[in-house]
């Protein structure tokens, strides 16, 4: 589903502003399952130039265990019996 950033709430936007490339931030429920995950494509301009001016590399190892810890915390809290695959297949039909 695409959906215009300019539908979304003033403060989700401005988080998605300031959330740098690659981060991402997950929304809990007050149990502390995960109910969602918003993953920054495109950073703030001012999280880019930090980057560029203290050349600061995000190290292909670093990036990919980031994204392994957040599989496994996905993983264990997911209460459905079909896999994120068999769900969104079903959404499309």
């Amino acid at each position: 589903m695409d959906m215009p950033v300019r539908t979304l709430p003033p403060t989700m936007i401005e988080l998605l502003k300031q959330l740098p490339a690659g981060e991402t931030v997950r929304f809990v429920s007050e149990s502390g399952a995960t109910e969602a995950i918003l993953v920054s494509i495109r950073g703030s301009m001012e999280s880019q130039s930090l980057l560029e001016d203290q050349s600061i590399l995000l190290e292909q190892d670093t990036w990919l265990q980031d994204w392994q810890d957040m599989a496994q915390r996905i993983a264990a809290d997911w209460k459905s019996d079909k896999t994120a695959v068999e769900i969104v297949s079903e959404l499309r039909r």
